[in-house]
């Protein structure tokens, strides 16, 4: 673990935390959910309530329950197939390749 701080001070990027494996930890299915349900909430925000912002300004926030609720969706949904297609390549990583005959 020093080494990697270390490495990580110096500017040279650390080791590959995804060396040898396919999938990538569950973390990072959700940060990557976390910025699709983000990108849509605002882009849900502006082609909702785009007139209303430019009318009242930044009271118009309180009104944001179906772009709120856009982005929730989308969280969930995103996630949801990142976990389940990231939990099925780790079993693959798992399992042992078989060289002989299945049966004997």
């Amino acid at each position: 673990m020093a080494t990697h701080t270390s490495q990580s001070q110096q500017g040279s990027p650390g080791p590959d935390r995804h060396a040898g494996r396919k999938s990538v930890p569950y973390s990072d299915a959700l940060k990557a959910g976390m910025w699709v349900a983000i990108i849509v909430f605002v882009l849900s925000a502006i082609m909702t309530r785009g007139r209303q912002f430019a009318e009242q300004g930044l009271s118009a926030v309180l009104e944001l329950g179906l772009p709120l609720l856009y982005a929730a969706i989308a969280f969930i949904a995103f996630s949801g197939i990142a976990l389940l297609m990231n939990w099925v390549v780790s079993r693959k990583d798992s399992q042992e390749s078989i060289d002989g005959p299945v049966l004997d």
